[in-house]
């Protein structure tokens, strides 16, 4: 009897397995199409200071900043800040637009990139990861103790393109209508957490760090507290650097500067100073 349940368990994972790398693939994008008089290629990258984008809406844009101005240091060079905003009516199309013309005409580096390897496109590369954080499952309810518990039929709210709204999904694809939640996806952790709030979803999955910002700078979250994300196993969200794929020199220093400061300790020193949970760059990397 326990084998048999262990095949079935086992056939469901690498179902959802199966599922979750098909999503991933199929959503790898291609270059994004911008107007030739939107874009500005004769963008140079200086040799005295080091042009970098944040999202000017994240809960861990502080967080970004500081270590933007340590990696700059590290390199011996001077970073100038440029902060980028997602479009007011954002999806996917929108966000690899927004993306680009960053990459494009105001930085190299753009920072608070999540890094998901299967949907990196081909035109853009990736730092190895300078913060690691688990997801979680935000909820009001004091009756719910894991995802489990949400009742079916109920909305369970994601960010999307993280890992785990991708693993929301291959999991729901692998139950029966009657037995699945309903997936509400979300482009900003504001928005996300708001609907918690008023009872839009009954859950929210999300990176453990971007709640913890936005606890910190709201009344009205008190009721909001976290529980596991079971019967879903979660990876690790990992924070990147986002370049054009054609700076693979700069991309090497960068991971070179990481690495510097994951060793000396100041990412993590910057990460108690905030009081945030993780860790510096990647577990097994």
């Amino acid at each position: 009897m326990v084998g048999s349940h262990m095949f079935r368990l086992g056939a469901r994972l690498a179902v959802i397995v199966a599922v979750v790398a098909t999503a991933l693939a199929a959503a790898q994008p291609p270059i994004p199409y911008v107007p030739p008089d939107q874009l500005d290629e004769r963008r140079r990258i200086s040799q005295t200071d080091l042009r970098f984008c944040v999202w000017i809406d994240s809960p861990l844009k502080e967080f970004d900043v500081r270590l933007a101005t340590e990696i700059a240091h590290a390199l011996l060079l001077e970073p100038i800040i440029h902060e980028i905003a997602l479009p007011a009516a954002t999806n996917d199309g929108d966000f690899w637009q927004t993306m680009y013309i960053g990459l494009t005409n105001y930085c190299e580096a753009l920072m608070g990139y999540i890094l998901v390897p299967e949907q990196l496109p081909a035109w853009m590369a990736a730092s190895r990861p300078y913060y690691s954080v688990g997801t979680v499952l935000a909820v009001t309810d004091p009756g719910i103790d894991s995802l489990q518990a949400v009742p079916r039929g109920e909305f369970v709210g994601t960010l999307l393109s993280t890992l785990g709204d991708f693993q929301l999904i291959g999991y729901l694809q692998t139950l029966p209508e009657d037995q699945r939640w309903r997936r509400l996806p979300f482009d900003s952790p504001e928005k996300l957490i708001a609907r918690l709030v008023d009872g839009t979803v009954s859950a929210a999955l999300m990176p453990e760090a971007l709640l913890h910002a936005l606890l910190g700078e709201r009344t009205e979250t008190d009721s909001i507290h976290t529980v596991p994300t079971s019967p879903l196993q979660i990876a690790p969200t990992l924070f990147s650097i986002g370049m054009r794929a054609s700076e693979s020199s700069l991309r090497t220093i960068i991971d070179e500067a990481i690495v510097a400061l994951i060793q000396d300790g100041t990412i993590q020193g910057v990460m108690d100073e905030m009081s945030l949970p993780g860790q510096p760059g990647s577990p097994g990397r």
